[in-house]
């Protein structure tokens, strides 16, 4: 009878001390989801292609079915875009909460596939809470122009609060710029815990539609191509807007969650407007003067002035005037 108790307490010892182990191993796994991001230069003109790209491994193994919520805010808090990626698949579940469809529509939700420049668009979207009670739940809205690459000229948070159980429809508004180009453009919608850059991170994969801006002007046209992500990674390639940009550092934050563990990483470039040279918002026949003053000169010359050394080679000239003449007439914003 000793021997058998004996032998039961050893049992009982062995299966507490798996239990333990296996507590401790899901611990350390869940421990290392890591998420990374880089951007492809650290200082951009106006204009220049923006390429954000990261990966996101658990225990150092490539993660295929997740997503990954990104959020770029300007020196003043101003947000560029709001998207969500995935890095291969998205991840095959059932939402707690998931955006049906976003529709370009009239005020009262009927869809049109055209808005005029500088009047309202209107984006129907339908937001399904499957979570059986309500959700808090941060709404967005990135408009971009289909140019060479996608351009953003528009990020909104439409909502803020608790969505409802069952299906609930939404119709924002955003003004179309009087200065857009005529071309096909594009809108994303999506759902947060809370912005990316508090560390929230995406509800649901992100739902898009194409509309067409119309007004007098040149015609744009954008041949559009989707590309998968590689296995662990997420890429995600646009244009900054060539003009009405804030200067200054931009932060890019990166957001996400994989079996319950959460994960967020950051990285920082800098614009600036070349040609500004006198560092008043707009590149104009002022910056030229000072241009003009500085022509031909060296470090250590007389008339060196570093500013008008656009593209750093160590000289001012024609090289350096073709730079400002390529920004001529665009304006920072303030």
């Amino acid at each position: 009878m000793k021997y058998k108790i004996h032998k039961n307490m050893i049992s009982i010892a062995t299966l507490l001390l798996i239990s333990l182990l296996t507590i401790n191993i899901e611990k350390i796994q869940a421990s290392t989801l890591k998420l990374t991001i880089q951007t492809n230069k650290s200082k951009f003109d106006f204009g220049e292609t923006l390429v954000i790209n990261g990966t996101l491994t658990s225990n150092g193994i490539p993660v295929n079915d997740a997503l990954v919520a990104i959020q770029i805010v300007d020196s003043s808090d101003e947000s560029l875009i709001y998207r969500t990626l995935n890095t291969g698949t998205n991840p095959q579940i059932t939402w707690l909460i998931e955006i049906l469809g976003v529709t370009p529509s009239d005020e009262s939700g009927n869809p049109i596939t055209s808005f005029k420049r500088g009047h309202h668009a209107y984006f129907k979207v339908s937001v399904k809470n499957n979570a059986g009670e309500p959700k808090y739940v941060y709404l967005t809205l990135t408009l971009f122009y289909q140019l060479s690459n996608e351009t953003p000229f528009k990020a909104v948070v439409y909502y803020i609060g608790y969505v409802p159980t069952g299906i609930t429809y939404f119709i924002p508004s955003v003004v179309i710029p009087d200065n857009a180009p005529l071309c096909t453009a594009k809108v994303y919608a999506n759902a947060y815990t809370n912005l990316p850059k508090d560390v929230g991170y995406a509800y649901c994969p992100e739902e898009s539609a194409t509309f067409i801006i119309i007004g007098s002007g040149a015609s744009g046209s954008f041949a559009e191509s989707i590309a998968e992500n590689p296995v662990g990674e997420y890429v995600l390639t646009l244009n900054l807007p060539s003009n009405f940009l804030r200067v200054g550092n931009y932060t890019a934050y990166v957001s996400t969650i994989y079996r319950s563990t959460q994960a967020f990483a950051y990285a920082t470039f800098g614009v600036v407007l070349v040609g500004d040279i006198n560092e008043d918002s707009i590149v104009d026949i002022f910056d030229a003067v000072i241009l003009s003053k500085a022509s031909g000169s060296r470090p250590g010359d007389p008339n060196w002035n570093e500013k008008c050394d656009l593209n750093n080679d160590g000289i001012i000239d024609i090289f350096d005037a073709v730079k400002l003449a390529a920004n001529a007439g665009k304006q920072a914003k303030t």
